[in-house]
């Protein structure tokens, strides 16, 4: 049952992409659908909560005639979009968008949630050695395989992403029954994944992103938003209910 929804979602999702739904930046496109819906407990001290995981299939695709560098949204090691360097948010979509205006209005970007009950266990000093680290490692001669991924032309990366939310979603939960058990409604028909990093603020940081995009011009293009910082915005994901 669940390889049925994933196959079906999935042919919707690139029906949108090959009717000319592009993502942000210089053909390349970054899709993905829903694999399995879940009720997650966050234990707080004083209550628990009830959140929403989503799991994701998504995939990054090259449209463009060159060789194309992403940031891997999961890398190996050292998550820099897991909170403590960048950030991954969810965009809630009032409708899916038509073909004739590529549009759909957002109306709340909210941050995926991580242990949001108790305080950060990185300091503020802590945090920019985590970035001076990160900034290090990528400081290189060409793109690493542990946080790069050059895409050739008509290529493709695939990687499975968890969200966790506490909006966007109703809960219906039965007395005594599992939570694997409760039923799921969507509240909104479509969202967008982004994913943001941005080396500001870091003395080695500042420009490091175009500097990189200049040396590893024989391997790809690295793709940078118009700030000069790593933003990529899925095309819409198709929501659905579960149970």
């Amino acid at each position: 049952m669940k390889r049925w929804l994933f196959l079906s979602f999935l042919s919707l999702l690139f029906a949108f992409s090959a009717n000319g739904q592009q993502s942000n930046i210089k053909g390349l496109f970054l899709t993905g659908t829903i694999i399995d819906l879940n009720v997650v407990p966050e234990y707080c001290r004083t209550d628990t909560r009830l959140l929403v995981q989503v799991e994701l299939a998504m995939q990054f695709r090259n449209g463009s005639d060159r060789p194309l560098i992403v940031m891997k949204p999961k890398p190996r090691w050292l998550d820099p979009f897991g909170g403590n360097l960048g950030s991954t948010r969810v965009n809630l979509l009032r409708g899916l968008p038509s073909i004739a205006d590529k549009q759909s209005e957002r109306i709340q970007a909210i941050n995926t949630r991580s242990g949001n009950c108790h305080p950060s266990i990185y300091t503020q000093y802590r945090n920019d050695d985590r970035l001076s680290s990160f900034i290090k490692s990528i400081d290189l001669p060409g793109p690493t395989s542990d946080f790069f991924e050059v895409i050739e032309p008509g290529g493709y990366y695939t990687f499975i992403e968890y969200v966790t939310l506490d909006t966007g979603f109703e809960l219906e939960v039965k007395l005594g029954r599992s939570l694997r058990e409760a039923r799921i409604s969507s509240e909104f028909p479509a969202f967008q994944i982004e994913y943001h990093l941005s080396l500001k603020g870091n003395a080695k940081g500042e420009g490091l992103f175009q500097t990189l995009r200049s040396r590893w011009e024989t391997f790809g293009n690295l793709i940078l938003d118009e700030s000069g910082d790593f933003t990529i915005i899925s095309e819409p994901i198709v929501n659905r209910t579960s149970g």
